[in-house]
Formats: structure tokens, sequence, C-alpha cells
């Protein structure tokens, strides 16, 4: 390795580019080894996203993400789907940046009870009443997420003010290779667009196992997802399987009608979803944190819809994905285009 840069970033300073460089052969247990150094300032600490990149001459040959977020956006939050298996989800969206935040100080129903009685007396009874005025809890949030095209390991911005790097759409037909993605982490891919077999995956060839290790299905399961090299999960979580969602809905099903939306409250940019059907005990929200389409790689739905992959493909044409906006709930949706940019929610190992 000998060199090191930006690819990009939507904050200013998160990282500091002068700072960026590789070291070469440092004495390890495992023998010498090459490693990525750079600053980040305490007071450039903010929230937002980075992707960094190690070259091997002018090819890029790896690529990290970098999310800054509060320190409890990895806690997480137990939610049991239709089929009774438990999740674990982070509590953020990955790659989430809030634009707009605001909350009260307090997360319970506020009461004060005023009592009301009359200054004269009426028949030498003053007469009394009481009020009871209740303060409910709010808060607003907005912002976007961090999206991937599916089996790759490779973020892409949520947003189109790129703050240093850069991002683009490769408008090319016919597909990329597994190594093309690998050396340009800063490019979406179109969709193949080639008659037959692979033209909705931005792949030139069919995987089963770019997310999960030992799969050879294309279904809606709880199957054990084994991480691979190309889940963007930070370390301790990895991409949910194909039903994790299924709790989501009364039915465990695709749902139109909101009385079988297992959530609470009105649509919060997004939805907060129970973690149970029965006896919840929790919620979790789930942003619109919208997509990026296939065809020219632009941002669509931000707060109005999102798409959250799962590690599992239904075809060779399309991932297994959960699909919401204001009106539909789709834990099982079937016909998401690997090609498309979407979000991502981290589950925990264990």
């Amino acid at each position: 390795l000998d060199g090191a840069s930006i690819v990009w970033m939507d904050q200013p300073n998160l990282i500091r580019s002068s700072s960026l460089s590789v070291v070469n052969n440092i004495p390890t247990h495992l023998g010498s080894m090459d490693f990525l150094e750079f600053e980040v300032k305490k007071e450039d600490i903010h929230n937002g996203n980075a992707v960094i990149a190690v070259k091997l001459g002018n090819t890029i040959v790896w690529s990290w993400h970098l999310w800054f977020i509060h320190d409890d956006a990895l806690n997480t939050v137990t939610c049991t789907n239709f089929q009774g298996h438990e999740y674990k989800f982070t509590q953020e969206t990955l790659g989430w940046k809030y634009t707009v935040w605001k909350g009260s100080t307090y997360s319970a129903p506020r009461k004060v009870r005023v009592t009301v009685e009359q200054t004269v007396a009426n028949g030498g009874v003053k007469q009394s009443a009481y009020i009871t005025i209740t303060q409910n809890p709010g808060n607003t949030r907005q912002g976007y997420a961090t999206f991937y095209q599916f089996g790759r390991k490779d973020a892409l911005p949520g947003t189109d003010a790129i703050a240093e790097g850069s991002y683009s759409f490769d408008n090319t037909t016919g597909g990329h290779s597994i190594g093309d993605a690998i050396q340009h982490p800063e490019k979406m891919f179109r969709n193949a667009d080639v008659a037959g077999t692979y033209a909705n995956d931005w792949c030139n060839a069919t995987y089963y196992n770019l997310w999960s290790m030992d799969n050879t299905v294309s279904s809606f399961n709880d199957n054990a997802v084994v991480k691979t090299i190309y889940d963007p999960c930070p370390a301790g979580f990895h991409m949910p399987a194909s039903n994790t969602f299924t709790g989501f809905t009364t039915t465990g099903g695709n749902a139109i009608t909101e009385s079988q939306f297992n959530k609470k409250g009105a649509w919060d940019y997004g939805w907060n979803f129970y973690n149970k059907i029965s006896s919840p005990d929790a919620t979790v929200w789930f942003p619109a944190s919208g997509h990026r389409i296939y065809t020219d790689g632009l941002l669509y739905g931000v707060g109005g819809h999102s798409y959250y992959w799962s590690a599992v493909p239904n075809s060779v044409h399309f991932g297994c994905s959960l699909f919401f906006n204001g009106g539909i709930v789709n834990p099982k949706y079937n016909t998401l285009s690997r090609a498309l940019g979407c979000a991502v929610r981290p589950v925990a190992d264990n």
C-alpha cells in the first residue's frame, strides 16, 4: 500500500485530510503490516459520515465507512418477529445523520393538578374543582441515512451536499464485477439493463451469499446470517435475516390497513414500530430515509418512504426487504431491485 484518500465526507473536516497516510511495515504479532493513520480533532467531531480508502498506485484496494453519531446509537432494542424469533436492532439506522433533532427533556407525560376555588363563599361554602393539565413529550426528528446496493459494502451518501471528495453515478450498462465495486466505492452503478438474467442487478453475476456466507436460498426465512467482508454493518452487528421485519405488522405479512401496522402513534418521519405484537414494552424508530434510484443515482422519497435491505436475495433480480410509507407496511417486500441504493438497519450478532 502506498497511498490513502478521502472518498467522500458529508460534513467538513470529520477527517483531517492532511493527516491521512499509510504507515508501512509495522511489526505485529502477525508479522509486519501496513496501517492507515488519520486524525480526528475533538472540535471537528459532529454527526456525519466519511468514507476513506487505501491505494496501490492510483487504484483503491479497500475502503471503510466512518460513522460519527451519538454514543448510544449502537445500543439495541430487542424485537420479536411474527415467527417468534428475537432480533436486536441498533437504535439508529446505519449512517443516520440528523438534520433536525428537537425534543422535550422528558419521555413520559407530565401532569399538573390545579385547584380552582371561589374567593367569595356561596351560602357559607366555597365551591372548588380540580383541573388536570397533561403535557405530553414530543420530538422532531429528520435526517438521512447512507445507502447500499445489494451485496456491496460501500456506503453511498444520503445527501447530495458532499463536503469533501466526490460521489458519482456510473451509467455503464452490462453490470460490474465485485472487484470493480471494491475499486470504486465513490460510485453507484446502474442496473445491468441486459435482457435476461441480471437486468435488475448492478453486478454482472448473481450471488446468494454476498451478505450471508452460508446462504444458498432466495426466500423469507429466519436462517442464521453469517457475516461476510461485504457486510456494511459495524463490528458486532450484521445484516438482518429476511424475516426480521415481520413483527412490524400484526399479520406478519404485507399490510395496507393501518390497524394492521404494529406501531405507536402517527407517522413520525417514519414509524415507531412496537418491539412485539403481544404485550410490547418498547418501540424502535425506522425513519423514512428514501432511496437512490438505479437509473440515475438521484435521491427519491426522503421523508416519504423507505426500503431496508435484508441479507437475503429473493431472486437473481431482487432482494428481500422491508418497505413502508404513510399507508403501507410491507415486511416481506420481494421486488426490490438489487441495483437500488437503500437503507440498512444492523442487527446484533448475539
